[in-house]
């Protein structure tokens, strides 16, 4: 993930403060199932059409749930081993091996969310993203409320296979399950901005900014004023700079693009 390039927002890199991380339906930012092209909260795997649920929460796992979670499992770490992407002899040897270690501790035990985190992102190291994906997905069905393995979805649709409503929609199932996590905010806004979709930027960041607590704030005032930078509105970037000031009063990045902004006035 962290291999992606990116082009938004570099000049105020340093004013984000991201999270190491790895790479909503309901109201978090009023975006329904129905608007992001998903028909209903339920996941179908094998055939099965269920609630989600968690296993290892105080959710119970229905017997045929369970074994259909099984069934799904071993059919991931069935999947091919292919690489699509230049890596050395002796770099395929390393991740093959560890694939395939993955591989075994899944098919004794589906399980364990960390190790369908990194199946998931050795799959993608080599070039599987439809792997990765299913990895994944798999994970989001069985762990619903984990955030890394929709932020991952989000990554992956978005930069990799331009499913750009997908993405969308795994990165707000992202937000919901953890609102602080400011990579997903800023992935996000890179997402509608590829996408030709910049106009949803200001009413998803100023609805973020009612749903994720102070935790995020000024970052996300500094995103609705590159926006509005970005389409001239110097007006409105100088109010959102200038309140990611009050927060951040030290922030000597803010204080040079309002300057900026003030200049051309």
């Amino acid at each position: 993930m962290c291999g992606m390039k990116k082009t938004i927002f570099i000049v105020l890199t340093i004013i984000l403060v991201s999270a190491a991380s790895y790479w909503v339906y309901k109201d978090f930012f009023a975006l329904k199932p129905e608007n992001i092209g998903v028909e209903d909260t339920s996941q179908t795997v094998g055939g099965i059409n269920y609630e989600v649920v968690e296993v290892g929460s105080d959710t119970n796992v229905t017997a045929e749930a369970d074994s259909q979670f099984k069934k799904t499992a071993l059919e991931i770490v069935a999947m091919p081993i292919v690489f699509s992407v230049e890596k050395s002899e002796a770099n395929k040897e390393k991740i093959q091996k560890e694939i395939e270690e993955l591989n075994k501790q899944i098919s004794e035990n589906y399980n364990h969310l960390d190790l369908l985190i990194d199946l998931g992102l050795k799959r993608q190291s080599i070039g599987d993203y439809a792997g990765a994906v299913k990895v994944w997905e798999f994970a989001g069905i069985v762990f619903p409320k984990n955030y890394i393995t929709f932020q991952n979805l989000g990554f992956a649709y978005g930069f990799y296979l331009k499913d750009y409503k997908l993405s969308e929609k795994n990165y707000l199932i992202s937000l919901e399950n953890d609102p602080t996590n400011t990579q997903v905010y800023l992935d996000l806004v890179d997402i509608y901005n590829f996408s030709g979709q910049a106009e949803k930027i200001p009413e998803f960041l100023k609805t973020s900014l009612k749903n994720a607590g102070n935790v995020n704030e000024a970052q996300l005032k500094v995103l609705l004023a590159k926006y509005y930078a970005d389409i001239k509105d110097n007006a409105n970037a100088i109010k959102y700079y200038e309140e990611a000031l009050v927060i951040d009063p030290s922030n000597t990045v803010i204080k040079q693009e309002i300057e900026r902004l003030k200049s051309l006035q």
